[in-house]
């Protein structure tokens, strides 16, 4: 009667641990988080792994994109200042450029060049 338990008691357990290999699929990248290699990580939601979020990198998805990189795997870069450079969008447009308020006001105005008379 002992073994026959035991032997019940061990195809439960093997049926066990093939149920949760089966549903459990992880990652690659077994040496990290639910076996998610970097620039991914883990998505609750839909039970794998995931590109990063459009700005983040690295493992787990942890970091943001540093100056003067931005953009999807931080793979772009910003032709401007740190200050207007967003690590998702990459360089952000002022909203009052001096230079182009003058240049349409002149247009507006019907603004124009005197021609030398001949």
């Amino acid at each position: 009667m002992c073994i026959r338990k035991l032997v019940v008691s061990i195809v439960f357990v093997l049926i066990l641990v093939f149920l949760c290999l089966v549903v459990g699929e992880n990652g690659p990248c077994l040496e990290y988080y639910m076996g998610c290699c970097p620039y991914t990580r883990w998505d609750l939601e839909i039970n794998k792994c995931v590109e990063c979020p459009v700005g983040y990198h690295w493992i787990n998805c942890s970091l943001e994109c540093r100056f003067p990189l931005y953009g999807k795997m931080c793979q772009q870069e910003c032709l401007c200042n740190k200050s207007q450079c967003d690590f998702v969008n990459g360089c952000k447009h002022e909203i009052f450029d001096i230079e182009s308020f003058l240049f349409y006001q002149a247009l507006e105005t019907n603004f124009s060049i005197p021609h030398a008379s001949s």
